[in-house]
């Protein structure tokens, strides 16, 4: 038995990335590739702590549910569809609707004292800082999945998020409109079997759909990289279906809780709500982890030893990765992204952005932006015919900190010998640009 589950672990850690799915059949190729996405998934899933993040997220989203509840009801009743807006909160709530008029009475009461005075500039500061938080960490957490190290800046942050939170509650009336009308428009066909039951078909599956759609843009849009809309599709949708599920598990599931309503009144309802919201943000990060899968998979052969790449072989990288986009910025041509240079040196990813993040903190690299500032490319750091392999090196090692317990490095026994001996080798006559490396 210990045999047994010794080779089961090892064909899912190691044996299943060996496996050359060009040469299988179609039934075969697509069953190992499946195998493959959901392996990685539950992987990078559980090494990256998705849990303790999920619950951060939870806390984050507790705190931050009634500043963002009020942008969308202002919005909305700006539009003049507020009531539409709170029957949709009503009804995701779920049943217990001492505790949904509990949360509605602190939106508008928000509402009404952000109307006043001075209070009125400092509510809107708060509801800013509140709104920049939760979605910073929303975004920390998704490029942690796919280990990139910055996070966008705060100019394209508010401009971001508030245009996705001036948008929610237009989507919200449109889809409560539209729902509207396909319920009217079934009405009207008795007589139309066939169209009537495909009307009321896509009246069940459009909260799927549009939920599945709008977990697919969160995919594409919220990490700070490039994201494949075909790699986030298939995610999306399956997260969106298991959003919609655990929904309907929280509303229905209230009614089993009249006893504690009884004892607790409308605070019986908030654990319950806890939970919901912890379960959906670990659906939303498995999701995102299978998108990452989706996108990268076929690199993870190599991918899943870089925690064991050698100090010398990864200097190599760096010099192969600077070496590149030097000659690339001689020649005029567009700048290498991440993603680019990982299908140019055949590496993974995530190794790149190490790599990348590593030469901007020692003023090696340059991020640069496309005309619509969305694609990211890099570009030297100063001039290129004095970027060699030596300097290079030189500032790789004295990157960090040198010091140690409050002791200068100068007050170490042997530091300037050691030093010295490091000079003559790294000071050799072969020493060239990277340009021409």
């Amino acid at each position: 038995m210990a045999q047994i589950i010794r080779s089961i672990i090892h064909f899912f850690t190691e044996g299943i990335w060996h496996i050359n799915e060009a040469s299988l059949p179609l039934i075969k190729r697509m069953f190992i590739g499946a195998l493959k996405r959901i392996t990685l998934s539950v992987s990078k899933y559980l090494e990256g702590d998705l849990p303790t993040h999920a619950a951060s997220l939870t806390y984050a989203s507790i705190l931050s549910a009634v500043p963002i509840l009020a942008i969308v009801f202002a919005i909305g009743r700006g539009l003049g569809q507020g009531s539409i807006i709170e029957k949709v909160v009503r009804e995701n709530l779920g049943m217990n609707q001492e505790f949904t008029d509990t949360i509605l009475g602190f939106i508008n009461s928000y509402l009404a004292h952000t109307q006043n005075g001075i209070f009125l500039g400092v509510g809107l500061l708060l509801l800013l800082y509140t709104l920049m938080q939760l979605t910073g960490n929303i975004e920390r957490t998704f490029n942690s999945i796919w280990h990139v190290k910055r996070s966008r800046n705060i100019y394209r942050r508010i401009t971001d998020y508030l245009g996705v939170f001036v948008l929610l509650p237009i989507l919200i009336v449109a889809t409560s409109g539209l729902s509207i009308f396909l319920l009217t428009f079934a009405g009207e066909l008795h007589d139309y079997q066939v169209l009537n039951s495909t009307v009321r078909v896509l009246i069940t599956l459009s909260p799927y759909i549009i939920c599945g759609l709008a977990m697919t843009l969160l995919y594409v849009y919220m990490p700070n990289t490039k994201v494949r809309f075909s790699a986030a599709l298939f995610p999306g949708m399956l997260a969106g279906a298991a959003f919609q599920a655990s929904q309907y598990f929280y509303i229905h599931s209230q009614i089993w809780m009249t006893g504690y309503n009884a004892i607790y009144g409308s605070f019986a309802a908030l654990p319950l709500f806890m939970l919901w919201l912890q379960i959906s943000w670990s659906i939303c990060l498995f999701g995102a982890t299978l998108c990452y899968a989706n996108q990268n998979v076929k690199e993870y052969s190599s991918a899943h030893s870089v925690r064991d790449i050698s100090r010398r072989y990864r200097d190599f990288l760096t010099l192969l990765i600077m070496s590149k986009v030097c000659k690339r910025f001689e020649k005029g041509m567009t700048p290498y992204t991440p993603q680019g240079l990982a299908t140019e040196c055949n590496i993974p990813i995530s190794l790149v952005n190490d790599i990348i993040y590593e030469l901007r903190t020692i003023d090696l690299l340059r991020e640069t932006h496309d005309i619509d500032e969305e694609v990211i490319g890099f570009i030297p750091g100063q001039d290129i015919s004095k970027i060699t392999v030596n300097l290079v090196m030189q500032r790789i090692d004295k990157n960090g900190n040198e010091r140690f317990a409050n002791r200068p490095i100068g007050t170490i026994k042997n530091w300037e010998q050691i030093q010295k001996l490091r000079s003559q080798y790294l000071s050799s006559n072969d020493d060239l640009p990277l340009k021409d490396l």
